[in-house]
C-alpha cells in the first residue's frame, strides 16, 4: 500500500510538472519558419534590410518591396510561426497582387521567426513582447518614405494582435488592416493547441490555462482594439476555427466604425481544407477571393490615405 501511495505521488507530481511547465512552455516556444522562396521567385525586386528593436539587441529581417508609383506603405506582420514569406497564406502572391495597385511594402520576421535572432526567451510573445519589432520597422519605413506616404499596418492572426498593440502606443500608422486577427489569446491559443497536436480540449484548456497563470499577455488585443478609434478594416474568414469569427463580430459591435467584410467558407471538397488540415480557412480569404480581399484593402487605403491618423 505504501509503494502504490509513493507511485501515485511520483505519478502526480510528474503529471503536474508536464502540464504546469513542460508543455507550456513547448506550447509558447517560437518555431522559425526558414523562406524556401524570396520576392524575387515571382519577379517581384525587393531590398534585404536588417534592423534592431530598443528592448534587446536582435538582428531583425525584412524585405523592403517599393512599389513602381507607390501611393502609401504597408507594414506586413506574420503570424504565430509564421514568416515574412508566409506560406499560410501565400504572402508573396498577395504582396505582388498589393504591389501592382501602388502599394509599397516592408515584410518583416518577428523576434524568433524566419531569419530574425532568437530572444532570450525565445518565445511567441502574443503580439504585446514583438511590439518593439514594430516600431523599429516602422523607424525603417521613414528611412524609406522621403515623399511622406502614408503609413498603413497590416497583420493577420497574432500579426493582427501586435499591429493592435502597436497602435496604443505609437500614432504613425495611419491605418490598421487586421485579417483574422487574434483578439483572444486565450482562445487562439486552446484552439491554435488541438490545431497543431490533435490534443483533447479539455487537455488544452488546462495547458493554457497553467499558460496564462505563468506569463501576462494582457491587455488582450480585443481590449485595446474596442478602445481605439484608428481607421481599421477587419477581414474575418467565417469559418476560422481558431481567430473565430464571434470574436471579430462582437469588436464590431462594439466599435461601429470599424469596416468590416466577411468571406463566407468555400465548398467542402476545395483543397484548401485538405491543405490546412485543422487549421481549415484560417487566414485563408485571398486564396478563394483574391481580387475581393485586395479591392478591400485597396479601398481602405484610399479612403483613409488623406485623412490624418486617428480622424
Amino acid at each position: 500500500m505504501k509503494k502504490l501511495s509513493i507511485g501515485l505521488a511520483i505519478l502526480l507530481l510528474t503529471t503536474c510538472v508536464i502540464v504546469g511547465l513542460v508543455l507550456p512552455n513547448h506550447m509558447l516556444a517560437a518555431k522559425n519558419q526558414i523562406p524556401k522562396q524570396t520576392p524575387a521567385d515571382l519577379g517581384i525586386a525587393y531590398e534585404d534590410i536588417h534592423f534592431e528593436p530598443k528592448d534587446q539587441a536582435l538582428k531583425l529581417h525584412g524585405w523592403w518591396m517599393p512599389a513602381e508609383t507607390p501611393k502609401a506603405i504597408l507594414l506586413m506582420v506574420h503570424g504565430a510561426n509564421g514568416s515574412k514569406e508566409g506560406r499560410f497564406p501565400n504572402s508573396l502572391a498577395m504582396y505582388k497582387a498589393l504591389l501592382a495597385e501602388g502599394l509599397s511594402l516592408l515584410a518583416i520576421d518577428l523576434r524568433n521567426h524566419g531569419t530574425s535572432a532568437r530572444s532570450e526567451q525565445g518565445e511567441l510573445g502574443m503580439g504585446i513582447a514583438e511590439r518593439p519589432d514594430l516600431i523599429a520597422a516602422l523607424d525603417q519605413i521613414e528611412l524609406k518614405n522621403p515623399q511622406q506616404l502614408p503609413i498603413f499596418s497590416f497583420g493577420l492572426s497574432m500579426g493582427g494582435a501586435a499591429v493592435i498593440h502597436l497602435a496604443d502606443v505609437d500614432s504613425r500608422s495611419r491605418g490598421l488592416i487586421l485579417f483574422d486577427p487574434m483578439l483572444n489569446t486565450k482562445d487562439a491559443l486552446e484552439l491554435g493547441a488541438q490545431a497543431s497536436t490533435g490534443v483533447p480540449s479539455w487537455l488544452a484548456e488546462l495547458v493554457v490555462w497553467s499558460t496564462l497563470q505563468q506569463r501576462d499577455f494582457e491587455p488582450s488585443a480585443f481590449t485595446v482594439a474596442s478602445q481605439q478609434r484608428l481607421p481599421t478594416l477587419l477581414l474575418q474568414d467565417v469559418g476560422d476555427p481558431v481567430t473565430r469569427l464571434e470574436h471579430a463580430e462582437a469588436l464590431r459591435n462594439t466599435r461601429k466604425d470599424i469596416e468590416y467584410h466577411a468571406f463566407a467558407d468555400p465548398a467542402s471538397d476545395h483543397w484548401i481544407y485538405d491543405k490546412h488540415g485543422a487549421w481549415g480557412t484560417h487566414v485563408a480569404a485571398f486564396y478563394f477571393e483574391p481580387e475581393v480581399f485586395i479591392q478591400n484593402i485597396v479601398s481602405f487605403v484610399d479612403k483613409h490615405s488623406t485623412l490624418s491618423a486617428g480622424q
